[in-house]
C-alpha cells in the first residue's frame, strides 16, 4: 500500500515541475544569446529535467520493491495466484 502512496506523491511532484517548463522555455526564447539570464534559465531547465528523471527512477524503485515484497509474502505464506 505504501508504494501506491509513493507513486502518487512522485507523480504529483513531476507534474508540478513540468508546469514550470513553458515559463522557463519562454524566458530562454526571449533572452539574448550568451546572456547570463539565458544561461541561468537553461541551467534551471536542465536541473528540472534531471529532477523529473530522479523522481521517475525513484518511482520505479518503489514499485519494484513493493512488488518484490508482495511476491515474497505470498511465497512465504503459501498464497497461490488466482
Amino acid at each position: 500500500m505504501k508504494s501506491l502512496a509513493a507513486k502518487s506523491d512522485s507523480h504529483k511532484s513531476m507534474e508540478r515541475i513540468e508546469e514550470k517548463f513553458p515559463s522557463i522555455e519562454k524566458q530562454i526564447t526571449k533572452a539574448k544569446e550568451g546572456s547570463s539570464q539565458k544561461t541561468l534559465n537553461e541551467c534551471r531547465l536542465t536541473a528540472l529535467k534531471l529532477a523529473i528523471e530522479s523522481l521517475e527512477n525513484r518511482r520505479v524503485t518503489v514499485s519494484e520493491i513493493g512488488s518484490f515484497t508482495v511476491y515474497n509474502y505470498k511465497k512465504r505464506n503459501g498464497v497461490k495466484e488466482r
